[in-house]
């Protein structure tokens, strides 16, 4: 089940695991980015041991724990930040990461235990924008579990979520379209529904050239994106049309992530569990 559309999934959620990292303690974060995983991690868990309350120590060091594989020992971490939070928004931030690491692990059904949590208080806030995050990011993590009825569930609730967002703007209604419409074409596919996934493959690729969401193309392009995986998993039509309108990319998932890292905000470079191969859809 290893391919690099799961890395680029959990490139994704490393954005949202490093700034988390790094809230209250750049030094750790930093020590994320260089790789220096175990350094990091004695330094979480010597603030953790100092301020066994502190959010930021119980945070951070699930952060690492995760991304060393060690997912069991993350959760307690996760789960006294949880116990600790001072504000719903803390709260729901620490049910996220609980929800990754859950996620992470092959278990959709714990993450989403979580997940809604925080999808419920960011709705209730009346957030429909980062209410739909969460459920996109619910929809990923279900999805490469192999919970495709889920996956697609929450894909569709972050869609109709996300354009509840009063006064939206065109781009925000694309990304919505094309979140969905992407991760219907890896659903079909996996379900070897070949003429379905071409064309939600066609539909995504026509978003995209509406230039009004580019950063998604790393999503489409990279070697391990849809049009590869489609090319992997399905034959005839769908296969030659996903080398026809995708991978437009030389660089690897890891190159990407350098990129993004170098170049734009939102880095997720290097921010993969250890001891995790590229799992594939």
């Amino acid at each position: 089940m290893n391919t690099a559309m799961r890395v680029a999934h959990r490139i994704a959620a490393g954005s949202f695991l490093l700034a988390l990292a790094a809230v209250g303690f750049q030094g750790g974060a930093q020590l994320i980015r260089e790789g220096k995983l175990e350094e990091a991690l004695a330094a979480y868990r010597a603030e953790a041991e100092a301020s066994p309350k502190s959010i930021a120590a119980n945070n951070g060091a699930g952060v690492v724990l995760d991304l060393m594989g060690r997912y069991p020992e993350a959760q307690r971490y996760f789960a006294q930040a949880i116990k600790a939070a001072r504000t719903p928004l803390e709260r729901a931030t620490a049910q996220r990461a609980m929800a990754i690491s859950h996620g992470f692990a092959g278990d959709c059904k714990g993450a989403e235990k979580y997940e809604t949590s925080a999808f419920e208080f960011y709705l209730g806030t009346g957030d429909f924008y980062n209410a739909g995050e969460v459920a996109d990011e619910l929809g990923r993590l279900c999805l490469d579990a192999g919970d495709l009825t889920r996956a697609s569930e929450w894909y569709w609730k972050g869609h109709d979520t996300g354009l509840e967002e009063p006064n939206i703007g065109q781009d925000r209604k694309d990304l919505w379209k094309f979140r969905v419409t992407h991760a219907q074409a890896r659903i079909a596919a996996r379900r070897g529904k070949a003429e379905e996934a071409r064309k939600h493959v066609m539909a995504a690729r026509a978003l995209l050239d509406k230039g009004t969401n580019p950063a998604q193309e790393e999503i489409f392009s990279v070697p391990g994106g849809i049009c590869g995986f489609l090319r992997r998993r399905l034959s005839g039509g769908a296969g030659r049309l996903a080398a026809r309108v995708g991978d437009r990319s030389i660089y690897s998932v890891h190159d990407r992530a350098d990129l993004r890292s170098n170049g734009r905000p939102g880095t997720g470079a290097g921010v993969l569990p250890q001891g995790r191969e590229q799992h594939g859809s």
